[in-house]
């Protein structure tokens, strides 16, 4: 095979050819963390007991034939004396005491914590370089000066 065809058919390989080359895969992560305070207010009811009271002092008196027994009672006491065979009795109780409180305001605090991951991946994509390497030109050159030898008649093979 003459060398013309061989330097012919190198050209076009070489001017066909276009280098490629295949990026890596590229990946990015992102990690965000975040915490969330919310604070609950309820209102609630509640009720408060106090008990009631009971005092009571008993006496001997010099008195064996007096005989008394008085009530009295007022809004949250009752008073009961009563002397009875020389004996003297009284007894004070007080009411027990309901009172209910309304709209009492308790707070609760909630803390959340939030971990987000992003992971980004990158798909590998082919690039096309279209660079001629510099061998390729003067390989082109050398076919131009050949064929234009040949053509001249300057050079035969």
């Amino acid at each position: 095979m003459p060398v013309y065809k061989l330097l012919i058919i190198a050209a076009v390989i070489s001017l066909s050819a276009c280098s490629r080359k295949v990026l890596p895969t590229q990946t990015s992560r992102e990690v965000t963390d975040s915490t969330h305070t919310e604070t609950i207010i309820s209102y609630r009811t509640d009720s408060v007991f106090i008990p009631g009271e009971k005092v009571m002092i008993e006496k001997v008196i010099p008195c064996p034939g007096l005989k008394i027994n008085e009530q009295k009672t007022t809004g949250k006491a009752h008073l009961e004396v009563s002397i009875d065979s020389g004996k003297l009795k009284i007894e004070c109780r007080t009411d027990s005491l309901v009172h209910v409180i309304d709209s009492l305001k308790e707070m609760q605090t909630k803390i959340m914590r939030f971990r987000n991951t992003v992971v980004t991946v990158k798909e590998p994509f082919e690039v096309i370089k279209n660079r001629i390497p510099g061998w390729v030109f003067i390989l082109v050159i050398a076919n131009l000066l050949y064929i234009t030898g040949r053509l001249t008649g300057k050079i035969r093979f």
